[in-house]
């Protein structure tokens, strides 16, 4: 795509500017997971709380295909996105609390004057993952998550830039909340459901939550290295 085009190095390096020489050749079973097979069984035995059976396994195909398993490290689905996002429909901001949701709405309006259409988050997950839905099966006759790679990628790329054209919900706005709600999944505190063995941490070499830095402050021009902590303590 334009700018994100599903290299998953240029998506996790675009996010840690700062960390660049970190190398990211780490595998799966130092991200808290023996093997793929492990991460996709702890997401089976997951219950989603919103979204329903097919919804789920749509959910589920698109954070692989936007954040995949690779020689980097383990993806979204390893990482846990999926349950993230679901736990995060729960939330106020999923409900559009956080902001004025009445109208008039003025979705052709500039940018700077903020978010103009009518749909919460879970409006957007819910009718956009039916509207999606309608187009694998008109286009495919298959749902998302039973599509090859490259037709999940065209499909995402011309959400992106709105060449697929859904009937409610915009293309490019179903597709910017869930590339968003997948970042965050990823490098979010697991205590939110993602992130989960602290992957996008470790990639990243982020330390988490740390309480001080009193044993390291002192070593200078040397490579440290510290094991990340959640803000529950819990480490990576």
């Amino acid at each position: 795509m334009r700018e994100f085009n599903f290299s998953r190095r240029r998506f996790l390096t675009g996010s840690a500017t700062a960390l660049s020489g970190l190398a990211l050749s780490l595998g799966l079973a130092r991200y808290g997971f023996a093997n793929a097979a492990a991460a996709q069984e702890a997401i089976d035995k997951y219950q989603p709380v919103f979204f329903n059976e097919q919804e789920w396994k749509a959910v589920i195909a698109l954070c692989d295909r936007l954040i995949p398993d690779d020689e980097t490290g383990p993806g979204a689905v390893a990482a846990m996105v999926p349950v993230y996002i679901d736990r995060q429909m729960g939330t106020e901001y999923a409900n559009g609390g956080l902001w004025y949701m009445h109208g008039p709405f003025y979705p052709e309006t500039a940018p700077e004057f903020g978010y103009q259409y009518k749909y919460t988050p879970r409006d957007i997950y819910r009718i956009g993952l039916s509207e999606v839905a309608a187009h694998c099966k008109s286009k495919h006759d298959k749902t998302f998550d039973t599509l090859e790679e490259k037709p999940q990628t065209d499909l995402l790329k011309g959400l992106e830039d709105g060449s697929i054209e859904l009937e409610a919900i915009p293309g490019p706005v179903f597709f910017s909340q869930l590339l968003a709600n997948v970042k965050e999944g990823f490098f979010a505190d697991p205590m939110y459901g993602g992130n989960s063995g602290m992957v996008g941490w470790k990639m990243l070499g982020f330390p988490g939550a740390q309480g001080d830095y009193r044993e390291v402050i002192t070593k200078h021009n040397q490579e440290i290295t510290i094991a990340p902590v959640s803000i529950k303590r819990q480490e990576g």
